[in-house]
């Protein structure tokens, strides 16, 4: 499972497309179009401890089925966490295509608007190779990970790692007085009380705008151009203007508002005399937790994305065509064995319209059919096996609460989510103190 989302053009960001490959077919969902009706259709899959999901870099991506869809994902093998556990060489897809498939990824499309509709065939092709070879990196990896296993069993401590993945929950962060502290760069830049102040200023102001126009942050203002103006503090709309050099339009249209706000932030900035002084001893982590430990504002903040560094875990693929070859007895030494096809190549595309009226993940092909099971290649290896997918179980009862409160309208609830986070927490306490 992959999805494409767009950071750039939207405030809080919105989930463009989702894939999801079987053993036997690609399927490419369009997440706008069926928005409404993903949710309803596809928690039940996601959350069935039962049914192994494949994904690499999952961390984003189980945040926004969250936000967007209120999925939640149970029983997660994090292709990204096997390659750590592996120390391999490099921790990315691209790395694990070219080593384990001889596939060269194609990085085209990786920053491209995936709003766009109709979607171009060239961007259909390169959203659906994003899985197609998963569950064969997915069948090597597991192998490896039993055979290199000595006193720890590395397949449990993947597994142990994928669900801490999972017991993410998506909450909107808080707008408050030290926000701007998190900003990209500030470490960088040595700035004074004035300079802090008038960063301050503009960082509020740039939320507030970045809401209104449902934008993000950074394509209202970048990071890098926000700290420049920051350090130049021009109080006039010339020097703000060749400060920024590049035109643009917010900046225009609110330039009488930005001077002003510099204009106060330089004359008032007595209160970030002792934020200034902790800043050049390098005391920023500290200053952060403490803010973050008082702060109390109610205003919700998306993270600042910027412009000028669009950052993203997609690693996709060149060379479709090239086809691996399955070992063909990887279930004597697999966590959960299934169907493993030998040389399958990408075969005819298949685009799903899924309708709420007409059809249900549990209609897709390869998605119902025999559960995973766990074939263990030695008796010792039961017993571990066996607290791995109790500690699955436990997961899926935790994320069974957070649906409820999800679905019956409490997701806003912020003393109900953080009892089921609180739940989540001792669950996986109580685990770590049963293996030990």
């Amino acid at each position: 499972v992959d999805l494409e989302h767009n950071h750039y053009r939207s405030f809080q960001g919105l989930t463009c497309l989702m894939q999801i490959s079987t053993r036997t077919e690609d399927f490419i969902v369009d997440t706008l179009k069926l928005r409404n009706c993903l949710g309803e259709n596809l928690r039940e899959v996601f959350q069935d401890p039962t049914k192994k999901k494949v994904m690499h870099g999952a961390g984003r991506d189980i945040i926004w089925l969250q936000r967007d869809f209120g999925i939640y994902v149970c029983n997660l093998f994090d292709t990204g966490q096997a390659s750590r556990i592996l120390q391999m060489d490099r921790n990315s897809l691209e790395h694990l295509l070219q080593y384990f498939c001889g596939v060269t990824a194609n990085k085209e499309y990786q920053s491209a608007d995936w709003r766009l509709r109709p979607l171009p065939d060239e961007m259909t092709k390169y959203a659906r190779e994003d899985t197609h070879y998963l569950l064969y990196i997915y069948d090597l990896m597991r192998l490896r990970l039993v055979n290199e296993s000595s006193g720890d069993d590395l397949l449990l401590e993947v597994c142990k790692r994928s669900n801490e993945i999972c017991l993410q929950l998506y909450e909107k962060e808080l707008l408050t007085d030290s926000s701007y502290l998190y900003i990209h760069g500030l470490k960088e830049n040595d700035l004074s009380a004035r300079q802090l102040a008038v960063l301050a200023g503009l960082y509020k102001w740039r939320d507030g705008v970045a809401r209104a126009e449902d934008e993000s942050t950074g394509y209202i203002l970048p990071n890098k151009t926000l700290l420049e103006i920051a350090k130049q503090m021009p109080v006039t709309t010339g020097r703000l203007k060749r400060t920024v050099k590049s035109k643009n339009k917010f900046l225009e249209h609110y330039l009488g508002h930005v001077i002003t706000i510099i204009r106060n932030a330089v004359a008032n900035a007595n209160a970030f005399e002792s934020i200034a002084e902790q800043l050049k001893k390098g005391r920023l982590e500290e200053l952060m937790a403490a803010e973050a430990k008082d702060g109390s504002e109610d205003t919700e903040m998306i993270p600042a994305v910027d412009a000028d560094s669009n950052e993203s875990n997609l690693q996709l693929i060149a060379e479709p065509d090239v086809a691996p070859t399955v070992i063909t007895n990887v279930h004597t030494a697999s966590f959960c064995t299934g169907n493993v096809t030998s040389g399958a190549s990408l075969g005819n595309l298949q685009l799903d319209n899924i309708t709420p009226e007409t059809k249900s993940f549990g209609a897709l092909p390869g998605a119902t059919g025999q559960a995973d099971t766990v074939i263990p290649s030695n008796g010792g290896g039961q017993q571990q096996v066996r607290k791995s997918f109790a500690f699955v179980c436990y997961i899926s009862s935790a994320v069974s609460v957070s649906k409820q409160l999800h679905c019956s309208g409490n997701k806003g609830n912020s003393s109900s989510i953080k009892e089921t986070y609180g739940f989540w927490c001792s669950v996986r306490k109580t685990l770590y103190r049963k293996k030990a």
